[in-house]
C-alpha cells in the first residue's frame, strides 16, 4: 500500500513538472537574416536524393561497409527506395507550388519560331501589298526507256 502511494506520488510529480516546464519554456521561431543561405531547388533535390543512401565517397568508406554487412541502417536497396520516395514527394511539392498554387506560371515559355514566318522575324521591311507569286511550272518527266535484254546462249541438254 505504501509502495502504491509512493508510485502515485512520483507519477504525479513527474506529470506536474513536465506540465509546468512546458508552460514556462517559450519557443521562438528563428528569423531569417540576409546572411542565411536559402536552399535552392537543385540543392533540395540533391539533399533528398542522397539523404539516406549517401554518395559514392560516403558508401565506399570502411565504416559504411561494416554498416551494410551488419545491417545497422538497412540494406542499400531499401535506402535508395526511401530516397526515391523522398525525391518524388519533393518533386510533387515543387510542381504544386509552381503550377497549381496560383494562376501565373513562374517560368516563361521559350520563344517558338513556328508561330510566325521567317519574313516577319527577319527584319526585312515588307511592302503593304505584294502580288501572289504564281506557282512554278512542273516539268514533265522524261520517257522511260527500258534497256535491251541480252540474249542468253542456249545450253545443250544431254547426258554427260
Amino acid at each position: 500500500m505504501v509502495l502504491k502511494n509512493l508510485i502515485h506520488a512520483i507519477v504525479l510529480a513527474a506529470t506536474a513538472s513536465s506540465v509546468l516546464a512546458s508552460g514556462v519554456m517559450a519557443q521562438t521561431v528563428p528569423r531569417r537574416t540576409s546572411n542565411d543561405a536559402i536552399e535552392t531547388i537543385p540543392e533540395a533535390f540533391d539533399r533528398a536524393f542522397f539523404n539516406r543512401s549517401g554518395d559514392l565517397y560516403e558508401n565506399s568508406s570502411i565504416g559504411r561497409q561494416i554498416e551494410f554487412i551488419l545491417n545497422f541502417r538497412g540494406f542499400p536497396d531499401g535506402e535508395i527506395e526511401r530516397d526515391a520516395k523522398t525525391t518524388e514527394i519533393l518533386y510533387r511539392e515543387f510542381f504544386n507550388q509552381q503550377a497549381i498554387s496560383d494562376p501565373y506560371l513562374r517560368t516563361p515559355d521559350l520563344a517558338n519560331p513556328y508561330n510566325s514566318s521567317l519574313l516577319l522575324n527577319s527584319g526585312i521591311p515588307t511592302p503593304a501589298y505584294t502580288a501572289p507569286i504564281p506557282p512554278a511550272p512542273v516539268p514533265e518527266p522524261p520517257p522511260v526507256v527500258e534497256p535491251p535484254v541480252p540474249e542468253v546462249p542456249e545450253i545443250p541438254r544431254g547426258l554427260y
